[in-house]
């Protein structure tokens, strides 16, 4: 049996495999001890994108200790399961909102339901009207988000 190392990393992928980013700056595949999450109870989620967590090395597997209370949260409510959250992401400073209208149209609600999920995960948002070519300067949507 190998001897473990402490260390910390960031996750930085996550799905069939999730791979954290040592602060050193070495990619390892992880694996999950048990661990209970506070703050997580009521979401699907174990580990999100940008959790900083603790690990033990063990032959190139990080084996993940401990996960930290993230500075911010972007969730969403979870398709599967109903009254519960889906953290996409963690300790974000700034999420940039990037759409176009007309051409494809997106929707007002989509706008209005992300930027409420950023703010109140404690993130700042900026909006980037792409193809702004195709659109007036004094449009209705313009004039709605410009503040």
């Amino acid at each position: 049996m190998s001897k473990s190392t402490a260390q910390t990393g960031i996750i930085v992928e996550t799905g069939f495999q999730t791979k954290v980013l040592s602060g050193s700056g070495i990619l390892y595949n992880t694996k999950i001890k048990n661990i209970v999450v506070s703050g997580r109870e009521k979401s699907v989620t174990k580990l999100a994108l940008g959790d900083e967590v603790s690990f033990e090395l063990m032959e190139n597997t990080a084996r993940i200790t401990e996960i930290k209370v993230p500075r911010t949260i972007l969730s969403r409510e979870s398709v599967r399961y109903p009254y519960r959250s889906k953290i996409m992401a963690a300790n974000l400073d700034q999420v940039i909102l990037v759409f176009s209208n007309p051409y494809p149209d997106t929707p007002l609600g989509l706008i209005d339901r992300m930027i409420v999920a950023a703010l109140s995960g404690g993130m700042s948002v900026v909006l980037c009207r792409n193809k702004s070519d195709l659109f007036s300067h004094q449009d209705e949507l313009t004039l709605l988000y410009r503040q």
